[in-house]
């Protein structure tokens, strides 16, 4: 019995050490962090962990060929989908992030102001028409907006 117990308990702890790596730790004010993603419905890449002691601003776009959409997780609950974006088959093209989450047509954004504190950022691919592509997130100290 002893034994059992002894394993469970390894067990859990090795489960909760696994789950705790999955996580990219980022810096605050780095820019954009570009990330690859696959098709409709799958997770996109292992998540991001952010701490600070004021409030964070989150943007997330899609770039390159325009017609994604990501839902964004926030602590394990939804936030929403980012904006619908056109789809073209590609006419709409940047390799910028920035000029992609600027632009007023094509690609898929969105903002987010979190609290401070440490939070766990997820997302998932809501559309894809190529079965993958690429994104773009960054976090930003909250010198711009304030929540609503």
């Amino acid at each position: 019995m002893f034994w059992r117990a002894l394993l469970l308990l390894t067990l859990v702890k090795l489960i909760a050490a696994q789950e705790a790596e999955r996580f990219e730790s980022v810096i605050i004010g780095l820019g954009w962090n570009t990330f690859a993603f696959g098709p409709a419905g799958s997770s996109v890449g292992d998540g991001y962990r952010v701490n600070s002691t004021t409030p964070v601003l989150l943007r997330i776009t899609d770039f390159s060929c325009s017609g994604d959409q990501f839902e964004v997780f926030v602590d394990k609950v939804s936030q929403g989908n980012t904006s619908v974006p056109i789809f073209d088959n590609c006419l709409t093209y940047t390799a910028d992030p920035n000029a992609a989450f600027f632009s007023t047509v094509g690609w898929s954004r969105a903002y987010y102001i979190l609290p401070a504190g440490p939070h766990e950022i997820t997302l998932k691919t809501v559309l894809s028409p190529f079965g993958e592509g690429l994104g773009a997130i960054r976090f930003d100290y909250n010198t711009y907006l304030q929540p609503t």
